[in-house]
């Protein structure tokens, strides 16, 4: 009993320790300036450096600098890839309007828009972390195409899925782990704001977003390729716990794929691949 007591007793002086940090886009910056990012420029309620051709619209910075979103503006073509920041509140056809209408604080908050371009998208941290969880909402331009389809893509069927993939890379660049969150199966669409546990991940310094869909043409994805995030949380200490099971006495899961979705079959259960249960 007091060998257990001790134990715990540890696992409580490392939890104290352990800090959290949740994004915070308030407090968005770019390299050249000190001040908060404003919301004036080419559209309204976007961050006025997205189809910015200078330098300082390579990275954006949040958390005093502890998160640090990728950028890429396509001047010559009027266009941008990366992320990007929006509080914008439509719910009509918007690139930089999220089916939620906000963040996740709530409408006209700002969130971060994401446009993927065939290429990871990266999301860098100052230090390594554990990544734990990262909130996702469906783009509105996105949304309307699944549901209705558009000149380039299909309206989405029961048998089309879209989905998120979300990698770490440690400090040899190298793959942690991904965590696949569907954005469109069996034709059920995301429509809120969504929590993904990102705990599998585990320790690392940066998360690659990319996406496939099963509408696609010469290899490249005809659904438009937005999503939207926010409330990203990366702790400084592993969220797993300190009393594992042993081998024999962990359940046994297995993959199962119905209807164009992964699922995980524990204790005749089925789970998401974001461990909820159904």
């Amino acid at each position: 009993m007091k060998k257990l007591f001790l134990l715990c007793a540890a696992a409580l002086t490392l939890a104290a320790h352990a800090e959290d940090i949740t994004l915070d886009l308030t407090t968005a910056t770019v390299y050249e300036t000190d001040g908060k990012a404003v919301w004036k420029g080419h559209t309204k309620d976007v961050w006025d450096l997205t189809y910015s051709e200078e330098e300082v619209a390579s990275m954006l910075l949040a958390n005093d600098g502890k998160f640090m979103f990728e950028h890429n503006a396509i001047v010559a073509y009027d266009s941008w890839g990366g992320f990007t920041i929006s509080k914008n509140a439509a719910d009509t056809l918007n690139q930089f309007a999220c089916a939620a209408k906000g963040g996740v604080k709530g409408v006209g908050s700002p969130f971060i828009v994401a446009y993927y371009m065939g290429a990871p998208l990266t999301l860098m941290f100052a230090d390594c972390y554990y990544p734990k969880e990262i909130y996702v909402c469906q783009d509105m331009v996105t949304l309307l195409s699944l549901q209705n389809g558009d000149s380039f893509a299909k309206k989405f069927t029961a048998k089309d899925t879209l989905a998120l993939h979300i990698s770490g890379l440690d400090e040899n660049d190298a793959n942690t782990d991904t965590v696949t969150y569907y954005l469109a199966v069996d034709s059920v669409f995301n429509q809120a704001w969504t929590k993904i546990d990102l705990s599998p991940i585990g320790y690392c310094y940066a998360l690659e977003f990319s996406m496939t869909s099963t509408d696609c043409s010469s290899g490249y994805m005809n659904t438009p390729a937005y999503f939207a995030l926010d409330a990203l949380t990366v702790s400084s200490e592993s969220t797993t716990t300190a009393f594992q099971q042993t081998e024999a006495e962990q359940p046994k899961a297995i993959k199962r794929f119905i209807n164009g979705q992964l699922y995980i079959e524990q204790n005749n259960r089925l789970y998401t691949l974001t461990g909820v249960a159904l």
